[in-house]
């Protein structure tokens, strides 16, 4: 696990790229110190669709050129799963392996003092719950309460830090 900490500069000895051929998510195992515009720094991720551009091969050096700088992005993607929710590519190449899985893409900030608001909200609006995930930082942020869709006592939102 690694936690990142930007703070503004006045002047950099050097500001990295992480819009073409650099990875950020790969670059901060090795960088103890890294230096970026702040348009760049709120940016970092879409170059990879958030880790999801390994699932088209993005993440591959030739094929990063094959599908160049413009198309390195969230809406790259997104226009690629749209597309394979159409064409179902996916489902034949799983249903060919005996497989089955699920995309997920999430990015929230939950201030802990919401989390319980935002759990009730996303058991009602969105209705996925999965039993035992949901545990501690629930019944600190809300006190203990129903799921609506399973029916389980929520306790808490999952994930790290948790």
């Amino acid at each position: 696990m690694f936690v990142t900490l930007g703070s503004f500069a006045d002047s950099a000895p050097y500001t990295s790229d992480y819009t073409y051929e650099n990875i950020y998510y790969q670059s901060i195992r090795g960088k103890r110190e890294d230096y970026l515009t702040v348009h760049d720094y709120l940016w970092r991720w879409d170059t990879d669709w958030f880790w999801c551009s390994k699932n088209v091969f993005a993440q591959h050096p030739l094929i990063r050129k094959i599908y160049g700088k413009e198309r390195l992005g969230s809406r790259t993607y997104t226009k690629i799963m749209r597309w394979n929710s159409r064409v179902g590519a996916t489902r034949w190449i799983e249903r060919l392996a005996g497989l089955h899985s699920e995309s997920v893409i999430q990015d929230v900030d939950i201030p802990l003092a919401r989390a319980g608001e935002f759990f009730e909200f996303y058991a009602r609006e969105i209705g996925l719950c999965r039993s035992g995930s949901a545990r501690s930082a629930r019944r600190r942020a809300a006190g203990a309460s129903r799921c609506t869709r399973c029916g389980r006592t929520g306790t808490s939102i999952s994930g790290s830090g948790t």
